[in-house]
């Protein structure tokens, strides 16, 4: 049975993965919206040509981007139909924005394997950006964590998490939260404490971080203590036996 404390911390991750993902999205995505269809610049004759072709590829995209955010906010529309259909019409940073959003519905409809083919399609992108496809890989994570799959939730942790990588804090964070799900507090109270301690970490995930080193040490001694409880018993009974054999 998982720890209430435990649910709660990983709730907490996720909601604040949400409120950062936009900002990482346009972030990471930004120089794809600005060169969308870059791929066919040799070919459009001349400087004014080519301006005049992206400005008009970008003006389309936004508008057919914008048409599709506006009909997902109609309560008597499934933003699961409507997600995918803006996928399908959408290409380059704004297709994959798009199938983030999908994403997003199916897991909001409690589709939870759904999201994550959606999340999978977007890591799968042939020469997609690595920030987002990073960022589809931790989604995909918190999903399978919430399913208690640790050991998918790992595999793809593990490809996130190594040093100087873009999603390694996030990453190690998570992967500190299978351990303590999984028992393994040692090894959590090792990612917890090099979190707390860098200089580079987030400052909400360095404070979370020591929140959860705290309460992984209390755990530590609390289950110690009660180890030695059991076997100071398990010593007095033994004793009691043989001297009632004596």
């Amino acid at each position: 049975m998982s720890d209430p404390n435990n649910d709660a911390m990983i709730q907490e991750v996720d909601d604040e993965l949400r409120k950062e993902q936009l900002t990482a999205l346009w972030k990471s995505y930004g120089k794809y919206i600005i060169g969308v269809a870059v791929t066919v610049v040799l070919v459009v004759a001349g400087r004014q040509g080519w301006d005049e072709y992206l400005k008009t590829t970008q003006e389309e995209a936004s508008t057919t981007y914008q048409a599709v955010v506006d009909a997902a906010k109609d309560a008597a529309k499934d933003p699961v139909v409507i997600w995918t259909d803006g996928v399908s019409a959408l290409k380059g940073g704004y297709g994959s924005l798009a199938g983030m959003q999908l994403a997003a519905a199916k897991l909001d409809a409690g589709d939870m394997d759904g999201a994550i083919a959606a999340f999978d399609a977007i890591a799968a992108q042939a020469g997609g950006d690595p920030d987002l496809k990073g960022l589809a890989q931790i989604q995909t994570a918190m999903i399978y964590v919430q399913k208690s799959d640790y050991a998918a939730a790992r595999g793809r942790l593990s490809l996130l998490s190594g040093i100087g990588k873009p999603w390694h804090h996030s990453a190690t964070e998570l992967l500190a939260l299978i351990d303590v799900e999984e028992g393994l507090l040692d090894d959590a109270m090792a990612k917890y404490t090099s979190l707390a301690l860098a200089t580079d970490v987030p400052a909400t995930i360095s404070e979370r971080a020591s929140k959860m080193l705290a309460y992984v040490e209390a755990r530590v001694k609390a289950e110690t203590a009660a180890e030695g409880v059991v076997a100071d018993d398990t010593n007095a009974t033994s004793s009691t036996i043989s001297e009632g054999n004596q």
